[in-house]
C-alpha cells in the first residue's frame, strides 16, 4: 500500500534526523509527486519562481508533516499491531484447519463402523428370526404329531388321580391306617397335577427355545458395540477444535479515523517541480 510506505518513510527520516525529513521531501518534488493543493499555493507564494516555488513547498510540507508525527506515530503502531494480529490469526486458521479436517475424518469413520454394526444387527435379527420360525416350527409340528398320545396320557393321570382320590375316601371312611391313607392321596395328587401341567409344555418348549437361540446369536455383543460407538461418537463431538483468534484489543475504528486523517496528507499527484 503506497499511503503506508510513505507514512513509514516519512517516520523513518524523523527518527534519523531533521535534516532527513527536508532530504525526503526534495525527494518527493524532484520525483513530481507533490500535494496538489500545496504545489499550487506555493506557486503563488513564490510568484511562479521554481526555486521560490520549491522552496516555499519543502518548508510547508515539512511543517506539516512535523505536527502530524504523533499521528502519524500511532498509526504506525495500530499497523505494525494490526501485521502481527493478522500473522498470528493465520497460523490459528492453519492449525485449526488441519485439526479439524483430522476431527472430521476421525468423525466419519466413527459414523461409518456404526453404520456397518447397525447393517449386521439387521443382517443378525433377520436370521435370528429365520431360525426362530424353523424351530417353533418344529416344536409344533412335533406337538401335533404327538397331541393324541400326550391327550391319552393326560386323561390316564387324571383318571389314576380321579381314582387314588376315590380310594383315599374309602381309606379314610374304613379306618384304614393313616400311613396307607396318606400315600393314596399323594398319589392323587401327583396324578392330577401331571395331567394338568402337560397342557403347557408345547408354549414352554418354544420359549425355552426362543431363549437358546438369543444367547446363541450375536446380538447382544453387536449391541454393546454400537453403543460403545455412540459414545466414542459423543465423546468426540464435545471436543471439536475450537478457532481461537485474537484481537489483542486492536482499534480498528481508530486506525481507519487516522487513514482518513493521514491521507491528504500524502496523497500525492503527478505535478511538474520545474
Amino acid at each position: 500500500m503506497k499511503f503506508l510506505k510513505d507514512v513509514s518513510k516519512f517516520m523513518q527520516a524523523q527518527r534519523s534526523m531533521e535534516d532527513s525529513l527536508y532530504a525526503s521531501v526534495l525527494d518527493e518534488v524532484i520525483s513530481g509527486m507533490v500535494m496538489k493543493d500545496l504545489w499550487a499555493r506555493s506557486m503563488t507564494y513564490g510568484d511562479f519562481d521554481p526555486d521560490k516555488t520549491r522552496s516555499f513547498y519543502i518548508r510547508e510540507r515539512v511543517s506539516r508533516l512535523k505536527k502530524k508525527s504523533k499521528a502519524i506515530n500511532e498509526y504506525l503502531k495500530l499497523v505494525g499491531l494490526e501485521s502481527e494480529i493478522n500473522s498470528v490469526n493465520t497460523k490459528e486458521k492453519r492449525r485449526y484447519a488441519i485439526e479439524f479436517e483430522a476431527y472430521h475424518q476421525s468423525l466419519k469413520q466413527l459414523e461409518e463402523q456404526h453404520q456397518s454394526t447397525v447393517n449386521q444387527i439387521t443382517e443378525e435379527q433377520s436370521a435370528l428370526a429365520v431360525k426362530q420360525d424353523e424351530a417353533f416350527t418344529t416344536i409344533r409340528a412335533d406337538a401335533r404329531d404327538s397331541a393324541p398320545k400326550r391327550a391319552h396320557e393326560r386323561k390316564m393321570y387324571l383318571i389314576g388321580g380321579a381314582v387314588a382320590v376315590g380310594v383315599t375316601c374309602l381309606a379314610v371312611m374304613f379306618g384304614a391306617p393313616g400311613i396307607i391313607s396318606f400315600f393314596i392321596g399323594l398319589i392323587a395328587i401327583l396324578s392330577l397335577a401331571s395331567g394338568l401341567m402337560n397342557t403347557n409344555e408345547e408354549e414352554s418348549q418354544i420359549e425355552a427355545a426362543r431363549k437358546a437361540l438369543k444367547e446363541a446369536s450375536s446380538l447382544l455383543s453387536l449391541h454393546t458395540k454400537r453403543q460403545g460407538i455412540v459414545d466414542q461418537v459423543l465423546e468426540r463431538r464435545g471436543k471439536a477444535p475450537e478457532l481461537i483468534l485474537s484481537s489483542s484489543n486492536f482499534n480498528g475504528a481508530r486506525k481507519q479515523e487516522l487513514e482518513t486523517e493521514l491521507y491528504s496528507l500524502f496523497n500525492l499527484e503527478p505535478i511538474s517541480a520545474s
